[in-house]
């Protein structure tokens, strides 16, 4: 559905299952946890305040959060979208 809203959790340091984002769409609130630990170096904040970017097909607007520090083998070890 599309997205309506989006509030980032404020943590910089998350582990595997940690919750950094809600998001609201179509009358139902996702709360995505994050798949690797690591230290999150950006969020896009954009979102927050024009949350229907998510719904783009541009990689460069419909990301969540950029991580650091993450391990090599478990994110080869992530499933391909």
């Amino acid at each position: 559905g599309t997205v309506g809203y989006v509030e980032f959790v404020s943590p910089d340091e998350v582990k595997v299952d940690d919750e950094i984002v809600s998001i609201e769409a179509s009358k139902t609130v996702i709360d995505v946890q994050t798949p690797l630990s690591g230290t999150i170096v950006e969020r896009n904040t954009k979102a927050e305040d024009e949350p229907n970017i998510l719904n783009s097909e541009k990689p460069e607007e419909n990301w969540l959060f950029k991580l650091d520090d993450v391990d090599k083998e478990a994110f080869n070890a992530l499933p391909e979208a």
